[in-house]
């Protein structure tokens, strides 16, 4: 029962987590490139990609370190992402995709 609830619980967190992906893929969809709007959504659309890459990598990193011996390939995986992306997004790099 109680395992349930705590699936249920993450899958909603999950949900929550993904709404602001949408609304925010649809309102850019919506604008198109000539609004004036346009780069203050896709700023919030990148920080919101951020925020939810750095949830991902801590996840990662206690699943690496909750397993022994220690996985090195995901502790390393779960570090290199967010500084990559990060620094990418600090020093407005462009994204080769």
């Amino acid at each position: 029962m109680l395992e349930n609830k705590t699936a249920n619980l993450a899958w909603g967190l999950s949900l929550v987590g993904f709404i602001p992906f949408a609304i925010l893929a649809v309102g850019l969809y919506a604008l198109g490139t000539g609004n004036e709007l346009f780069t203050s959504l896709f700023d919030m659309f990148k920080v919101w990609s951020a925020i939810i890459l750095s949830f991902l990598g801590g996840i990662r990193w206690g699943f690496a370190i909750a397993n022994e011996p220690l996985e090195n390939k995901n502790l390393l995986f779960s570090v290199v992402h967010p500084y990559w992306h990060g620094s990418r997004y600090c020093f407005q790099m462009p994204i080769p995709f």
